[in-house]
């Protein structure tokens, strides 16, 4: 986004965008020339096929190791500043990935967009599917 200030300087700014606006004025700034921000909203959520008892087993036993427990088949994990609710349904074989929310210390390394990436990387490499 650029950011355009009555002194004629341009400044560029990331930040995480809650709604789609075109113009937006900021003190003496206005903002302009915004992409399409329902296309770059993060994401904070998957869903995976493929999913057998044994692979789901595989991913606790992996997440475990790291200090992570799901417990049971649903329910919401939080761990040095990383929160998500997950579901396990094991009759369609999905694992639903919800409302991840990344906050200090880890919203200095990660954002919720490369949470799912990784959580993408360890289904796809024990056989899973992102769907």
């Amino acid at each position: 986004m650029v950011v355009v200030c009555k002194e004629n300087r341009q400044k560029t700014y990331t930040f995480k965008p809650r709604r789609t606006v075109a113009n937006l004025a900021v003190g003496p700034c206005v903002i302009n020339q915004l992409p399409n921000l329902n296309s770059t909203l993060m994401a904070n959520s998957a869903t995976y096929t493929g999913i057998t008892p044994d692979l789901y087993n595989q991913l606790r036993d992996k997440l475990g190791a790291a200090g992570i427990e799901l417990a049971g088949n649903s329910g919401r994990v939080s761990k040095q500043g990383v929160t998500a609710d997950y579901a396990y349904e094991e009759a369609s074989q999905t694992l639903q990935i919800n409302n991840v929310q990344v906050s200090f210390p880890a919203s200095m390394m990660f954002s919720p967009d490369k949470i799912i990436q990784k959580i993408n990387e360890a289904v796809r490499g024990a056989g899973g599917q992102v769907a």
